[in-house]
């Protein structure tokens, strides 16, 4: 087909290619493979994205469901899970101290700056402080939960008057209420009688 000679030589293409891989070196073939996913479509298909002028956009979109969808043909092709392995990086942070830097920390990256981030120990360390002040959070949450629950299991006096004042099912005020208690028990803050 004529018109997938054209966008084969199309460069604005291929540079959209080229920012949605960050240059990878698979770029080119993620921008073969999507015209031979336009070729599959058919003659009458394509001709017909071309001349209502939807055909750049319609190979943008399967670019980046290609590069992005794990489970897509040109991943599965050539970019197979199992295969490459990124392993440990050992560096320094801003202190000059030695950092090593894993599959979990660029996991980190990719949640708190995007799929596409590239990994730097800069970003992993601001990615590893917001993930502790997140737990840091969630912690003081859980904390001033349970505190509340005491003190009202306390004031109301059982747990099914608590678990009518909150709505709450009365297994899992006791179970919350519970470890509550252990955890009082387990940091020596007090005892309970």
């Amino acid at each position: 087909m004529a018109i997938l000679d054209t966008l084969a030589r199309d460069t604005s293409l291929k540079q959209s290619a080229r920012r949605l891989t960050n240059s990878n070196d698979l770029w080119q073939d993620l921008f073969h493979h999507s015209i031979l996913k336009l070729y599959d479509l058919g003659e009458d298909r394509v001709v017909g994205l071309y001349t209502e002028g939807n055909i750049a956009g319609y190979m943008a979109v399967i670019m980046h469901r290609e590069w992005h969808d794990k489970s897509s043909k040109f991943n599965k092709t050539y970019r197979p899970q199992g295969e490459v392995s990124i392993g440990e990086l050992t560096t320094t942070d801003e202190y000059g101290e030695p950092m090593t830097i894993g599959r979990g920390d660029i996991d980190l990256c990719r949640e708190y700056f995007g799929e596409d981030c590239i990994v730097s120990p800069e970003r992993v360390i601001l990615a590893r402080s917001m993930q502790s002040m997140k737990q840091e959070d969630n912690n003081r949450k859980d904390y001033h939960y349970r505190t509340a629950l005491l003190e009202l299991y306390i004031r109301e006096g059982g747990i099914s008057q608590v678990s009518r004042a909150t709505k709450i099912d009365r297994v899992t005020v006791r179970k919350d209420l519970k470890e509550a208690i252990n955890q009082i028990k387990k940091n020596g803050e007090g005892t309970t009688h």
